[in-house]
């Protein structure tokens, strides 16, 4: 999804949040009521749905100098395969975290590093 549908997203959500109806919104944006009520959804779901990272992989990427990107391709993954609860990362092999998708040999030295902290 590019940049502006995100941030027109964003914007349907907060309106809709202050008041706005469904039909001014769907007049405003250009697109059907029924367009507007389904990404207003999205949006609630992903607001009370959104798993925090996991703090040990965030110390690790510093500690080893890896980028904001790499720590996010680790926390997706993780949230992707839904690792980040209870601890379960915790218990992954470094074959496991190479197997996924988007990471690698520096990603895998990341979550060791992460699992002993």
């Amino acid at each position: 999804m590019s940049h502006e549908k995100i941030d027109r997203n964003r914007e349907i959500r907060a309106k809709h949040k202050q008041g706005v109806s469904y039909s001014d919104l769907a007049k405003e944006y250009g697109i059907s009521i029924v367009r507007v009520r389904q990404i207003n959804e999205l949006a609630t779901y992903r607001e009370h749905h959104n798993d925090p990272d996991v703090p040990e992989i965030v110390i690790a990427c510093k500690k080893f100098g890896a980028s904001d990107w790499i720590n996010g391709r680790i926390q997706n993954e993780l949230r992707k395969r839904r690792l980040n609860i209870k601890n379960r990362w915790r218990k992954l092999t470094r074959n496991d975290v190479i197997k996924m998708d988007w990471l690698g040999e520096k990603a895998a030295d990341i979550v060791e590093y992460a699992q002993k902290l």
